[in-house]
């Protein structure tokens, strides 16, 4: 039986150049920035709104799809010194140079901020995004000559909403350095256990 394509050659059209060492044209390490459990929390909270239309929950989707964008691009700048030490892909190579980085960065900032705040119940939307901001400004790796900059005009173009976040990402971070710190360190839950609660 002979098909539409055969005798077709599709070679040229299939083409994959090729890429540098290291760097990975499919996902290649597990994420775990909890953005897809967002995502569905924002669904189901729009989905418990009367007025929520479909146009709504596409709006929503695009946003957090922005959201996510900004995220793995931050995490790919957090992550460049690890990822160079271990010979890691790095998303941030395709970027030409910092200022080119941070560019992109800004206007994935810019247009997920948008999107948010033309959301029903925008501030809930907003604080998503800057809380997942702050989160990764806050990393220690933050320091680096090459995140410093970049971070900074990601956050100058979230003002004044990132600040709040920025201050209880980073008073997280030292409370659990604190605690990884205590000896015997236990947690409430398994004392509870030890004392005969559950």
């Amino acid at each position: 039986m002979e098909t539409l394509f055969e005798g077709i050659d599709l070679g040229r059209i299939l083409y994959q150049e090729p890429t540098k060492p290291g760097i990975a044209l499919r996902r290649s390490e597990r994420q775990d920035h909890g953005l897809d459990k967002a995502l569905d929390h924002a669904l189901i909270a729009a989905a418990g709104e009367p007025r929520t239309t479909s146009a709504d929950a596409v709006t929503l989707d695009s946003t957090y799809l922005s959201i996510a964008a900004l995220s793995t691009m931050l995490d790919s700048l957090i992550d460049d010194q690890l990822d160079t030490s271990t010979g890691a892909g790095k998303f941030i190579d395709h970027y030409a140079t910092p200022e080119l980085l941070a560019d992109a960065l800004v206007r994935a900032a810019r247009r997920a901020k948008a999107q948010a705040s033309g959301l029903p119940n925008d501030s809930g939307h907003l604080t998503m995004l800057a809380g997942i901001v702050a989160y990764f400004a806050s990393d220690s790796a933050g320091d680096s000559p090459l995140v410093r900059p970049a971070v900074a005009r990601v956050q100058a173009e979230l003002r004044p909403i990132g600040a709040p976040a920025l201050v209880l990402m980073r008073a997280w971070r030292g409370a659990r350095l604190v605690r990884h710190r205590l000896p015997g360190r236990a947690t409430i839950a398994t004392r509870g256990r030890a004392r005969g609660r559950a």
